[in-house]
């Protein structure tokens, strides 16, 4: 009697180990559309079979969405596809969206399904999920009316909000309109960016700086702000010159200013160290003798015009008349001749 149990007791335990029974793991299905749903426009249906917690094996022969009402969207056969223990799996079904009413419609999923139950025996069952609602449009109401999907069905300016209706934008100062949305610009001043950056062209730019950065602003080595640099100096020479002589400017002026004042030192002293003062030329003394200045040249007496002779008589001087002139008058005394003095120099 033991040995007939022995022999027996594996044939037991093979429908144990062996045995499937219908599928009841998770099963739903979730409907997306390309923008919003609109009646007659493609949906595709993400079907999701999750067999992680169960120990059964199944061949999926046939799945399929069918409406509410019963009728089948699409139906994809014959594709017996394995879903093993401790699996989950993902099935993908397109279809057009069906006739819409009050702007919803039901759909669910259904699969065909066999597997081997615990007697070996291959059985074949169907199994469908709970019912799914989704919002769509009917054409009537699509066609007749502004509605909007996605942005791109409203204007540039313009975003299409929750309610399928499109709103124009209104942007902040500091952002800009990026595919139908409000993008904030990285900076719209200094203080937005850190101690080491400028913001430029609404970018937080570094500042490139050889010496010190106070206050955002680059401090040469003499403690003086380092001039910026048109952007042309680095297009023609090169940004590493641009660089050596935005960082180094306020000591190129300073050399620059010495050279010229050397070069004017040397041309000064080449000339001689100046014109000098003029030498002041002492005046000679003046010599008179007899009223007339002794060495200076006669001024050449100007020539005058000979008065014209009146016509008349001219009473001749006689003898006695030429001794009255030269005698002197009463109470003038005769003396010796005058001479002048010499004016002789100091």
């Amino acid at each position: 009697m033991r040995r007939v149990l022995i022999l027996l007791l594996p044939l037991l335990l093979i429908p144990i180990v062996k045995a499937d029974g219908p599928f009841i793991g998770g099963f739903n299905v979730i409907g997306r559309c390309d923008s919003c749903c609109i009646e007659s426009y493609p949906i595709t249906f993400t079907i999701t079979l999750d067999n992680t917690n169960y120990f059964g094996h199944y061949i999926i022969e046939d799945y399929w969405v069918e409406t509410e009402a019963g009728t089948t969207l699409e139906r994809l056969r014959n594709q017996n596809i394995t879903l093993s223990q401790h699996d989950m799996l993902n099935l993908y079904i397109t279809s057009s969206i069906p006739p819409v009413l009050n702007e919803t419609f039901g759909y669910k999923a259904c699969i065909k399904y066999s597997y081997t139950d615990d007697f070996f025996i291959h059985k074949v069952e169907e199994r469908c999920s709970i019912l799914e609602t989704k919002s769509a449009f009917p054409l009537s109401k699509y066609f007749g009316s502004e509605i909007c999907c996605i942005g791109d069905d409203c204007a540039s300016t313009e975003q299409c909000l929750s309610n399928y209706t499109c709103s124009e934008l209104n942007c902040s100062y500091c952002e800009y309109i990026l595919e139908h949305g409000c993008v904030p610009f990285q900076c719209c001043a200094d203080e937005e960016c850190n101690e080491t950056s400028i913001c430029d062209g609404n970018e937080c730019i570094p500042i490139v700086c050889a010496g010190e950065i106070v206050n955002r602003t680059c401090m040469s080595w003499f403690g003086l702000p380092v001039f910026t640099l048109p952007q042309w100096i680095n297009d023609v020479f090169g940004e590493a010159f641009g660089d050596f002589l935005q960082n180094n400017i306020v000591l190129i002026i300073f050399g620059v200013i010495f050279f010229i004042v050397f070069i004017v030192l040397i041309v000064w002293l080449l000339k001689g160290g100046g014109e000098g003062k003029k030498k002041v030329e002492k005046p000679t003394p003046k010599i008179t003798l007899g009223g007339k200045e002794i060495g200076k040249k006669p001024k050449k007496e100007l020539k005058t015009e000979k008065e014209p002779k009146k016509k008349g008589k001219t009473k001749k001087k006689t003898k006695k008349s030429e001794k009255k002139e030269k005698e002197p008058k009463k109470g003038e005394e005769e003396g010796p001749e005058y001479v002048p003095l010499v004016e002789l120099p100091e």
